[in-house]
Order: C-alpha cells, then structure tokens, then sequence
C-alpha cells in the first residue's frame, strides 16, 4: 500500500517490526477511521481501560497499525494489523504528526507565539493578530476566540486542540500563507503533552491565580504546567509578567540561550510604564523599552490597568519577531539596519489605539448613534475566577469618574467544575460592586440551585443586603440595567465570546452581549413603544 511508516518518519528510533507498516493517516476518534489510517490510542482521563479495549477492537478492522499508550495485553491479535505499546507516545505524537504532514505536503511553518496565563490568553493573541493585520501580516489564530487566518474564524470547541488536530491546523495555516501564527497554550494542552513538537518561538506568560484545581490538584502543580513551555525547545523568546508570583517559576525553567523580556509595572522590567493614567474613555501610559532604550507612548479604549500589562506582552510579543516586521522597520525612510527595532516602535505607537480586543473580554456594549448619552456603561467580560473577577471590577472601579456612580455586577459559576472558587468568586464581587446580581452561568449538569447556593457560603448578613439572587440569567441582566443611571457601570461576568447557555446538556442560544444591548433598547425605547 502507499502511506508512510514510522521507520521512514523516525528514523532516529527504533520500532522494531512495527516501523515497516505503513499507513496514511494519525487518527485519535476510531469512529473516523478509514481504511490505511493508523489509530493512536491514548490513556483517557477517566483510565477506563475496557472501554480504550473496545476502541482498540474496533479499529482493527481498519488500521494497520495501533500505536497505544496503553499496553492492551487482552487484545487479540488480528492479521494485518500491528499493535505497537509505548509509554512514551506523548513525548513524540506531535513530531511523528508534523513529520507526516509534511512528507505528504512540505511548507515551511512561520514563527509560533504561544500564551499561557490563567487569565490573558485570548485577549492577548487577539490582540496580536489585530496589530499584524493593521500591518498587513497575515496571522494565524488558535484559541478560544476561534481557529483560522485572523479575522476569519472558525468557532472552537478547545482552548487548545488535540495534538494530532493541533498540528493539522497550523500546517494548514503555514498552507493558507500565514506569516505568523498565534495560540493559547492551556495547561491541560500542556499537561497533556498537545503542543508536543511544535517549533514554537515566543512564549509569553501572564499570570496565575486559582483554577482548574480539579484537574490539577493543587497551584504547584497547575504552575509546574504552565512552566513546561518556558523550557521548550528551541525557544528564542521568553516574555513573563513579572507582577505575578509565579513568574519566577517560569524564569527558572528558560534556558540561557533564551531571551529574557520581562514586562509589568515593575520599573526593573524591560517593558513598564512610567507613568499611566485611567480614564473614562481608556488609558494612556508612557511606556519604556529599556532593551532597546526607547519611550513608547501607549494609548488604548480598552479598560483596566491588567490590559494596559496585556498591552505590555503584545509589545514584547511584536519585538520577538523582528523577521516577520522587518518591512516596518524597512518602510522607514533613512532606516539604518541597527535602527530596525525604532522603526518597529514607531510603526507600533499609531496603531494600538485602534486595538479593541477580544469578543467578550471587557467588550463595552452599547446604544451608538441610537443611544442618548443617558444610558450606563455596559460590558461584558470572561472574567470566571475569582482574581478575574476581582481585576475586573477593580478596573472599572478605578476608571468610573463620577464618585456618585454605582457598579452592578452580575454573574454565576459554571456547573460540573471547581467548585471551590464559587465563594470566592461572590466575595471578589462583593470586594468592589455596590450591587451584586448572582445568577446561573452553565449550569451543565448541576442544580443551578445549588450552584447558586454554594456562591453564597460566607456572605455576611450585611453582604447579603448588597447581594440579589435571580435564577434566570436574561432577567438578571435586565434588573441590573433597569436600575443602572447614566453615572452607573453595569458588568456582566463569566461567559463573555459564548453564545449558548448549557443546561442539562443541552445547549441554548444564549449571548451576553446581545442580552445586555436588548436591556439598553428596552431602557432607552421601552416607554416610548408601549406608548
């Protein structure tokens, strides 16, 4: 048969009998197996081994060749098919995938920027791809803001994909022309081993704070995934947030050959502000760049002190990859090759302003043109832990300009997830709304009651009397809206770019922002239709 065979891909390992069997495609779903296709089983995170058994018997029909994480020694054998155990199949799946694709069709993979953090990620690479698009690059994106040539996304199930989906969709992208190409590394893709063999250039890191705990157990081990990245190799740039504890966790896994950039508010990193101001319509800061000895003045409609520090990473990010804007630097007239790095900035400094950030990431919402001035200011944000709803509300807290403005949040916690930050999450509210609206948010396949209920352990009676319980999410928007003035901020919290509600499994059209705009109308027009 035609295909390939691991001892063709490989050759540096040895596979024995299993290395001659040749076959056409990696395939993780035995369900999409065809003929020639290789399966590739891995250990499920539920470790139920009899049914990884049943994929296994069902793909032998099919597939030369099994390659599994998994030892199967109650597998019959079946002729024509070969079955190869290793333990070790993560630590090369990736590489094995990228090899084949290119076999099948070469093409020279551009510079990859991968983001991990708890929170930043999407906001972040979306904001990387809006600044390569105002200069013309072409740039990949993958992550939760969706997968495809920026701004031609397609919706995305996974923060990050699968490894064998993973590397499908950048050699698709490298395919499709991109010059650059952006993800958002999660700390399951890292745990799992789903960004394995990529030839990643950038890392960034932007923070860690309380999540996925019932994945990883505890914060060492969440940050001991997130770390994996900073030892990546041949990773050319390493660019951590150092306002966060954790970053010297990311630091001490770079290698020496590895470009250190720092970022913050810290005046000892190479991308700070000296000096920034929080206004109704944004923030303005003076940026230095001390790594190349320059002052960048930064200004931006986005809200909150934490995106002036995403806008920090995104300058770090732009820098790393001098290959790709070296025709912004070339453009200038009188550019001397030594002054590449001012042309960048200069090239930079115009077009932040006109980065507005990821969907559902302190999205602001409102009437426009429609609108009479006399509405409050709307947003919608993903904040869903308990920092990111502190940061938040912090943010607007700290950009409101009338000291006799109230801000209402509204928010819930997702169902069938850590529960242990549910608590928290109402006393980060509590910390900084003058009304608190809890709410259903994905309830899956939890009583939203109880949901609700555990968000309310440890409220005091006096919290309580700032705190309104409204099962039903449209109605909680529309309470807080109908009660907000022109001096009051209104944030809808927790579910941000999604367009469904997930109930009892099922999923229902359900957009935040669409909601909230419909309360607007209904504020600003209600009394007129009725008449």
């Amino acid at each position: 048969m035609s295909g390939h065979c691991l001892s063709e891909l490989m050759s540096d390992q040895d596979f024995g009998s299993a290395g001659s069997y040749r076959f056409n495609r990696l395939v993780l779903d035995s369900r999409q197996l065809k003929p020639g296709d290789a399966f590739v089983l891995l250990k499920s995170a539920s470790g139920n081994l009899s049914r990884s058994l049943e994929f296994a018997k069902s793909a032998q029909s099919k597939a030369p060749l099994i390659l599994s994480e998994l030892p199967l020694e109650d597998l019959e054998p079946v002729a024509g098919c070969k079955v190869l155990y290793r333990s070790d199949l993560r630590d090369w799946l990736g590489s094995l995938q990228a090899k084949l694709l290119q076999a099948n069709q070469p093409t020279a993979l551009p510079p990859i920027i991968a983001v991990t953090g708890t929170n930043g990620k999407t906001s972040i690479t979306t904001l990387i791809a809006q600044l390569m698009g105002e200069l013309g690059i072409k740039t990949g994106l993958l992550g939760t803001a969706g997968n495809g040539l920026w701004p031609d996304l397609v919706q995305s199930t996974h923060t990050t994909s699968d490894v064998l989906s993973l590397h499908k969709q950048i050699h698709a992208l490298s395919l499709s022309g991109a010059q650059l190409i952006c993800l958002e590394a999660s700390s399951h893709g890292l745990d799992q081993q789903r960004l394995q063999g990529l030839p990643i250039t950038t890392a960034v890191f932007t923070n860690l704070t309380h999540d996925h705990l019932d994945y990883h157990g505890t914060l060492e081990h969440y940050a001991a995934a997130k770390a994996r990245l900073f030892g990546w190799p041949g990773l050319n740039t390493a660019i951590i947030n150092t306002d966060d504890a954790a970053s010297q966790i990311m630091i001490a896994k770079i290698d020496p050959s590895t470009q250190l950039i720092r970022y913050g508010f810290n005046s000892e990193a190479e991308l700070h502000p000296i000096s920034h101001e929080l206004k109704a319509d944004g923030a303005v800061a003076k940026i230095s760049v001390s790594h190349q000895n320059q002052i960048f003045t930064l200004k931006t409609p986005l809200y909150g002190r934490f995106n002036l520090s995403n806008l920090l990473a995104v300058i770090g990010a732009a820098l790393s990859v001098t290959e790709v804007l070296k025709h912004a630097a070339d453009s200038e007239p009188h550019a001397r090759t030594d002054d590449k790095s001012v042309g960048i900035l200069q090239k930079l400094e115009p077009l932040i302003p006109k980065l507005t950030g990821a969907k559902g990431r302190m999205q602001r919402v409102t009437l426009g043109e429609a609108g009479s001035g006399d509405e409050p200011v709307c947003l919608v944000d993903y904040a869903h832990t308990p920092d990111a709803l502190d940061q938040s509300l912090g943010a607007l807290k700290a950009h409101m300009q009338d000291e006799a403005g109230r801000l209402f949040c509204v928010f819930g916690c997702g169902g069938d997830r850590d529960a242990t930050k549910r608590a928290p999450m109402t006393q980060a509210a509590l910390k900084h709304a003058d009304w608190v609206i809890l709410t259903s948010d994905n309830p899956r396949g939890e009583d939203p009651k109880q949901i609700l209920e555990d968000m309310l352990i440890g409220a005091s009676s006096e919290q309580k009397q700032r705190i309104t319980v409204e099962l039903d999410r449209r109605l909680a928007i529309n309470l807080a809206v109908s009660n907000a003035s022109a001096s009051d901020v209104v944030l809808v919290a927790g579910k941000g770019h999604e367009t469904y509600q997930e109930i009892d499994g099922v999923r229902h059209d359900f957009d935040d922002s669409q909601v909230l705009s419909a309360a607007l109308q209904s504020l600003a027009f209600g009394d007129a239709e009725r008449s």
